[in-house]
């Protein structure tokens, strides 16, 4: 595996938040071709993965995260300017920012620096921070795309030297190529979303099952990978679990007939499904 570290301050050199700092959760996910839905590609293809800020949240200035992918089937490819892969959003905030980019001389993992350098300055969601491309390995094979959460490995994000917490990650599934089964660990990283029925109109019914208790997050993407609707968030016992969703958006107004992806994260699990909204 390869590991891609984007970093900003290292160690024990953010602090953890004072007494009193917001408690709202950051989410940060991966996307590629603007949709957090699995995606299909083909040997060959470029595939530009985003680190996403999916919706609104505490603000930051800087940021650690990092990915692991499978290099047999998923090549990174190294920008031509370091600058192209810095997201619109911290861009936008701020034109100028610290940041290194280094590989380690094995090729097994890539490391990023990365803080805004504008006074006062901070952002928040949703939008993209980071963008990195790959090209598909001639093969047909599942993998999976994770932002990891381990020691010294540890996804976060800060705010003039404090950590922001929690964070809440999903990670992205794609398939190169057909005919090809996803592995056992792939399958055991994944929640199994179920809707129905599909296509549907008015309701459909999105039913998944909770490994253990913990908090969970379930929403209602567009193919953009616009949040159209919040059905879901807090914590849950462990066990079956049923949401309907009845076509709307989060201000009650009808949404548009076409494709909406399910999107579930609970115990550093996630599930997809896609839905379709009849006329």
């Amino acid at each position: 595996m390869i590991v891609f570290a984007a970093c900003c301050l290292q160690g024990s050199n953010a602090l953890a938040a004072p007494a009193g700092a917001a408690a709202d959760t950051v989410r940060v996910g991966l996307t590629a071709m603007g949709v957090p839905a699995p995606v299909v590609a083909q040997p060959g293809d470029t595939l530009t993965v985003d680190i996403e800020i999916t919706q609104s949240g505490p603000d930051f200035n800087a940021y650690d995260a990092y990915l692991r992918f499978d290099p047999t089937v998923l090549e990174f490819l190294p920008p031509v300017f370091l600058s192209d892969q810095i997201g619109p959003l911290m861009l936008d905030a701020c034109p100028q920012s610290f940041h290194i980019f280094s590989q380690s001389p094995d090729s097994m993992s890539l490391e990023v620096h990365f803080s805004l350098l504008c006074a006062g300055v901070s952002v928040t969601g949703p939008g993209v921070i980071y963008q990195l491309k790959f090209r598909c390995r001639n093969v047909n094979a599942y993998t999976h795309l994770d932002l990891l959460d381990e020691p010294g490995r540890e996804t976060r994000f800060i705010m003039n030297g404090y950590l922001v917490k929690p964070v809440a990650k999903s990670g992205l599934l794609v398939q190169v190529g057909s005919g090809a089964a996803p592995a056992p660990e792939l399958q055991q990283s994944r929640i199994l979303l179920r809707a129905g029925p599909n296509p549907f109109n008015p309701r459909v019914e999105f039913a998944f099952s909770l490994p253990k208790a913990g908090p969970v997050d379930l929403a209602v993407y567009d193919l953009r990978g616009r949040l159209v609707r919040q059905l879901m968030t807090g914590g849950m016992d462990a066990g079956p679990c049923m949401m309907f969703w009845d076509g709307r958006d989060s201000a009650g107004r009808p949404c548009e007939a076409g494709v909406y992806c399910g999107l579930v994260r609970a115990a550093g699990m996630t599930g997809r499904v896609l839905v379709t909204l009849l006329p």
